[in-house]
């Protein structure tokens, strides 16, 4: 299988190329793949290079080009896309604003006629847009499962509905998700009752949130 990894800040970049070659994986820097060129042309030579993982220099959205993200700490330890609302404020306090590149994963993996078994999402309330750039992609070719962060704090922050994200996945692209979280209910939950039960606000400066694994059983 392929590894196809995103990190915005060139700080979480480094340290994803660094704990690489520590642990000798073989990889492939994607960033450097057709630079000067157009995306298109990208995109193909990302789908030739080897290595058990291809890394990225930029950030995932549904759209290509340049966007601004929030970074928080050294080593980016709590980014945004959403703007400084999707951060604690300890956090915010201390941010910093920083142009990076974004790619779709709809343009990206033109052409990757298997599918992907696994798309994981951790974008601290972008996952919505994620996925918006992904639909092409997740609609004609088998995406298995999605395990992905559920942050109300940070989807209402990027000016996204709890429910707009839960109807996308339940509804549009017919996924069964399952709250995987330490605070999951023993019992199935009607949407509205899920989104209820994880206010963007109170426990801690997240609010609540949790993480969802979403398959696919139409490819069992």
């Amino acid at each position: 299988h392929t590894v196809y990894a995103f990190e915005p800040t060139s700080s979480s970049f480094a340290r994803l190329i660094h704990n690489l070659r520590d642990q000798h994986v073989v990889f492939s820097n994607g960033s450097l793949l057709g630079q000067g060129h157009r995306s298109t042309q990208r995109n193909q030579a990302s789908r030739n290079v080897s290595g058990n993982v291809v890394a990225f220099n930029a950030a995932v959205s549904n759209h290509s080009g340049k966007a601004v993200l929030w970074q928080a700490g050294a080593y980016g330890f709590s980014n945004s896309l959403g703007g400084l609302k999707a951060l604690p404020q300890s956090f915010s306090s201390k941010a910093v604003r920083a142009t990076v590149d974004v790619l779709t994963l709809d343009a990206l993996l033109i052409g990757r006629e298997e599918g992907v078994f696994l798309l994981k999402i951790d974008s601290q309330g972008h996952e919505y847009h994620v996925l918006r750039g992904a639909l092409g992609f997740i609609k004609t070719h088998p995406v298995h499962a999605i395990l992905l962060e559920f942050y109300p704090k940070g989807l209402l922050a990027a000016g996204v509905s709890t429910l707009d994200l839960l109807y996308m996945l339940h509804q549009e692209l017919q996924y069964q998700c399952f709250d995987i979280g330490p605070n999951a209910s023993p019992r199935a939950l009607t949407l509205e009752d899920f989104t209820a039960a994880y206010p963007p606000t109170g426990l801690t400066e997240y609010g609540k949130w949790t993480d969802l694994l979403c398959l696919d059983f139409r490819l069992t």
